[in-house]
């Protein structure tokens, strides 16, 4: 990663926070951390200093990973959520998964932290980029769509201009044949 990366941790032992920190300095991830351990401080930090990426434990003394997962998909739907915790079994991740966690990390093997958190960004460049083209798309679709109503407008009007012209066209042909049947019978 080129940039500095901004991590707010969710965990109760500052000692488990350094741990975590340790394993992305080891992997050569640049970054700065808060560590919060309150769903108050959570939330607080969310929304005046919004991260780039969340590490939370799952089981807290005050607060669970699970409400502070769903807190996050409320106000920063797009940030990845990784939890990384001891105490968290094989159908506990299935579930946080499926709610929007981008993935987890078992405390005993912290040694995949920097594995999932590179693949974890990856995949926040990739998707801010699609939704960034989704815009655009949607963006020159309206466009386009109101180029073709304009088109159709002109197209409707040089008809009706056009179809208005025959008929004076026809007009004046019939006015010049009955002026000249009225020459004729003079």
């Amino acid at each position: 990663m080129d940039k500095e990366l901004k991590i707010l941790i969710l965990e109760d032992f500052a000692a488990d926070a350094e741990l975590m920190e340790h394993e992305l300095r080891k992997g050569g991830i640049a970054f700065t951390s808060k560590r919060v351990e309150t769903r108050e401080d959570f939330v607080n930090e969310l929304k005046s200093s919004p991260p780039e990426l969340i590490l939370a434990d799952f089981k807290l003394p005050s607060f669970d990973g699970l409400a502070a997962l769903l807190i996050a998909r409320e106000q920063c739907p797009d940030i990845p959520f990784i939890f990384v915790s001891g105490t968290i079994g094989e159908d506990i991740a299935i579930e946080t998964i499926k709610k929007g966690a981008t993935d987890y990390v078992l405390k005993e093997r912290l040694h995949r932290l920097v594995t999932v958190v590179l693949r974890a960004m990856r995949e926040a460049e990739i998707n801010h980029k699609r939704k960034l083209a989704e815009e655009a798309l949607k963006k020159n679709e309206k466009e386009l769509k109101k180029r073709v109503q304009e088109l159709e407008e002109f197209y409707d009007i040089a008809i009706g201009r056009e179809l208005r012209m025959i008929e004076l066209k026809q007009e004046a042909e019939k006015l010049r044949e009955e002026l000249e049947k009225c020459r004729g019978q003079r």
